[in-house]
């Protein structure tokens, strides 16, 4: 899956349990510019974990999706703001 101006990061921690096993956990975040809905945010999670899980080997319990929204003044490449994006008619 492409999310035109996004990022995305994967990082696996092993997080103990109570009874000293471990879990595999894996993180996706996703950093992108804010705009996005909550329901466009939900349908890309359950896609990702689903790639996850499918390629990962992990199960959809333990598998977390971050979205951080960037303001897109804040983001900056090769030192200047990205221009806006185009308008689609």
């Amino acid at each position: 899956m492409i999310i035109p101006d996004a990022r995305v990061t994967t990082e696996c921690h092993n997080r103990r349990t109570r009874k000293g096993g471990g879990t595999a956990m894996p993180i996706v975040r996703i950093e992108l510019y804010a705009g996005r809905t909550p329901e466009q945010k939900a349908a890309c999670a359950r896609d990702v974990v689903d790639a996850v899980v499918r390629n990962l080997g992990t199960t959809p319990e333990v598998t977390q999706v971050v979205f951080v929204d960037v303001e897109r003044h804040d983001w900056h490449v090769g030192g200047r703001i990205p221009p806006p994006p185009s308008v689609k008619a």
